[in-house]
């Protein structure tokens, strides 16, 4: 790196109208340069490699072509070395080179080494006829030297500068043939086993009959297998395999050898490392317990368990199966075989533990959500910028309880983001409390409490109170997969003397919420479903409450991948609000629609994305007749009855940038119906950054003419973007986290 320089480079290229266009880069803390007497690898590319990935093969190679600023479209992520797959088909779009970036440097025998190396990579693949048919230079002078030599005119290529050395092309051609097929898939030493098991164990195989074989994924099948075996108790199991290949034939015999062993039972069960934090607790959430059956997946599960827990800074779950000492000491310089295993397995479990008490000051905005009591989120036309002030505790008075306060001071703007105008002041005071191990070993007890002083999210004439808590239980099953939750929830909403627009109101009411998770992965979904429920019932019971209602929200999604890792998303959502009485002190609108923080809307980046928070389907009155300048134009007091629905096309560009094409549709309205002839379709793409708390999401949508309502008047749309020169019915959101 040279570095206190001052140096510039300008790339010009003429374009067909004779007009000359130069890009110079500045760099002021100095460029990257190459040494005098070595060649820089400028680049690295391959001929005739088609049936592979050829990324997934440079990543196996010592010689390395110069980082490119590029897209990786059809990749989630880029390759690793060995890892599959090796036959993904991706657009690699390279732009430019960073002037700082290292220029790895070209030595001819690492690259003979590397040659070698490729002959032998397709061969892992099944490729077994592949030769490297050439190799290009340019310069040509690095075929014959990876030292550059003379100075001047007299160098035997062109320097980057009069003290470097120079840029090198390499350009290596293959022959791939033709790949080696799986002509026999065979399994022996399973014959005992229960049939379920068997077809188990076959379908752990990823190897199939007719397709081309792979060492890596061989291997990938054999620790499957393996894992199989340990989930239904046979802790100790063996699996080996024998390939026969004939690479003139280009066929592959396989035969996976499965040595079972005993089925296993867990035995001693101890916590580790813990230090003051309770082992009983830790023991009692793992729920692995002395005599039980052994099962691998267990082990994660419990580990998984623990960790949410949040008190520690590690955890591992280790078992170790007993040896018969007898057959050991007889052999001492075998390694222990399946035979040794006595069918039982000791349970160790590690704990590294974290800070007990956590305290800090930040900064931060949010935008376009408030949360509810047990996760419920609600998209609001708002957004604020806020000081965070917390303390916790993850072992108040023990038992690995967890208490959290938190207080953010906010300034408050009350239209969607980013306009920053209708600015307020305001704060709010949060209350957690955990208790694990609550009634059985699993279940959580939880409490929440919420002060919020500020503008109504949703009604900025209304400077308001709004008081909420909520205390319940908390109870995973199924890995997970299915988690339950519910208890007694508690509002109290007071506005500001001199400002009600809202009557002040109170309500006390039951909630329960089911979750049914069968995503592969939460965070970057590319296949499964996922489906929620949720349920109030305020009022009843002789329950002091304004209201005696129940509502129901209720979703459901589906993800399915297909090539070039584009994943089809879909979701669909129902909401009910059954408003059975209320006081009469009310007012008008908050008699028919129910409590402000838990009345039904619609519209948003987590709802429909064609209109701002809250603005689909009936409105009120405007707020502002005839303000153009105003995009908060309508009161949103909420609604009955809502359906939504939204279809997405998510495409990866890079391991971090994608991009969604989506649509979606729905409606809310007062009446005691839903209105499925009201489409409001709006169309749209989006943009994806992937950061370590999820993707930051821009998306633009606009509503379609003449399909917002079906076999009716159209309904006359606000604008909800506006620029200098255009404007369009629509909206844009910009928020982290997906859509769904």
């Amino acid at each position: 790196m040279r570095t206190g320089l001052f140096c510039i480079r300008v790339w010009a290229a003429l374009a067909k109208t004779t007009t000359v266009f130069a890009t110079a880069l500045v760099c002021l803390e100095g460029c990257a340069s190459i040494p005098a007497d070595s060649y820089g690898v400028q680049s690295l590319r391959f001929e005739g490699v088609d049936k592979v990935d050829d990324r997934a093969l440079a990543s196996c190679l010592a010689t390395r072509e110069r980082d490119t600023f590029a897209l990786n479209l059809g990749a989630s992520s880029e390759p690793e070395c060995g890892v599959p797959p090796f036959d993904g088909r991706r657009v690699y779009l390279r732009f430019w080179r960073w002037p700082w970036t290292d220029w790895p440097l070209y030595d001819a025998t690492v690259f003979e080494r590397d040659l070698a190396r490729i002959e032998r990579w397709y061969k892992a693949r099944g490729y077994y006829q592949t030769r490297i048919m050439g190799t290009r230079f340019k310069p040509r002078s690095a075929r014959a030297s990876d030292r550059v030599k003379g100075q001047g005119d007299d160098s035997v290529c062109e320097r980057d500068d009069d003290d470097e050395g120079c840029r090198v092309a390499i350009t290596i051609s293959v022959e791939e043939g033709q790949p080696v097929l799986v002509r026999r898939l065979s399994f022996s030493g399973e014959e005992n086993l229960s049939p379920s098991l068997r077809e188990d164990l076959r379908d752990a195989s990823d190897l199939a009959v007719g397709e081309r074989f792979d060492e890596a994924i061989y291997d990938i099948s054999k620790d499957n297998i393996r894992r199989t075996l340990r989930n239904e108790t046979y802790a100790c199991a063996s699996v080996t395999g024998d390939v026969d290949i004939d690479p003139e034939q280009r066929t592959a015999d396989i035969d996976f050898s499965v040595v079972p062993g005993p089925r296993s039972v867990i035995g001693n069960v101890r916590v580790t490392g813990h230090e003051h934090l309770s082992a009983k607790t830790i023991k009692a959430v793992s729920q692995l317990r002395t005599g039980e059956e052994y099962r691998e997946s267990e082990l994660d599960d419990a580990q998984r368990a623990i960790y949410a827990l949040g008190a520690f800074a590690s955890v591992e779950v280790i078992g170790t199966p007993r040896v018969n000492r007898s057959i050991a000491l007889a052999a001492p310089a075998l390694e222990q075989s399946v035979e040794q295993c006595e069918g039982v397995v000791d349970i160790e479990i590690r704990i590294a533990p974290g800070r007990a008490i956590r305290y800090g000051l930040g900064a931060g905005f949010q935008t376009g959500n408030v949360r509810g009591g047990f996760g419920e989120q609600q998209n609001v036309p708002q957004w604020d910028v806020h000081l965070l002030l917390f303390a916790e505790h993850r072992n108040f008075v023990g038992g690995l309880r967890r208490i959290r306060i938190e207080d953010r001071p906010r300034l408050i703007f009350q239209n969607p983001f980013p306009e920053p105008t209708d600015r307020a002041l305001g704060n709010e005071v949060r209350l957690e409390f955990r208790q694990p191990a609550f009634i059985d070993a699993r279940t959580t007890l939880r409490y929440h409490a919420l002060w919020d002083l500020g503008p109504d999210p949703n009604n900025q004439a209304s400077f308001r109170h709004d008081v909420d808590s909520a205390i319940g239980l908390h109870r995973p099953f199924l890995d997970g997969r299915l988690v339950l939750s519910g208890g007694l929830h508690g509002n109290l909403y007071l506005v500001r003397r001199g400002e009600a627009q809202t009557s002040d109101h109170h309500t006390l009411f039951w909630e329960q919420h089911v979750q049914v998770d069968l995503r592969d992965n939460p965070q970057r979904t590319t296949r499964g479903a996922f489906f929620a429920v949720g349920a109030h019932e305020g009022g009843f019971m002789r329950m002091p409450a304004s209201w005696r209602y129940v509502r129901l929200v209720g979703e459901a999604r589906s993800y399915a991948p297909l090539p070039a890792g584009i994943v089809i998303a879909g979701r669909f959502a129902l909401g009910g609000m059954m408003i059975l009485d209320a006081d009469q002190d009310q007012d008008d609108v908050g008699r028919v629609l129910g409590p402000q923080r838990y009345r039904l809307r619609a519209g948003g980046p987590s709802s429909h994305r064609g209109f701002i928070p809250g603005f689909l389907g009936d409105r009120d009155e405007p707020v502002r007749p005839g303000d153009p300048n105003s995009s908060f134009y309508f009161r949103n007091s909420g609604g009955l009855r809502r359906w939504e629905a939204s279809l997405e096309v998510r495409m990866p560009l890079s391991p971090d940038f994608g991009l969604v094409a989506f649509s979606d549709f729905g409606d809310m309205n007062r009446a005691k119906n839903y209105r499925f002839n009201h489409l409001n379709l709006a169309v749209g793409l989006g943009l994806r950054y992937q950061t370590v708390v999820g993707p930051l999401r821009l998306d633009v949508a606009g509503l379609v003419p003449r399909a917002q309502v079906v076999g009716g008047e159209e309904n006359t749309q606000p604008f909800a973007v506006r620029a200098p020169f255009f404007r369009f019915p629509g909206a844009v959101h910009l928020t982290i986290g997906e859509a769904f």
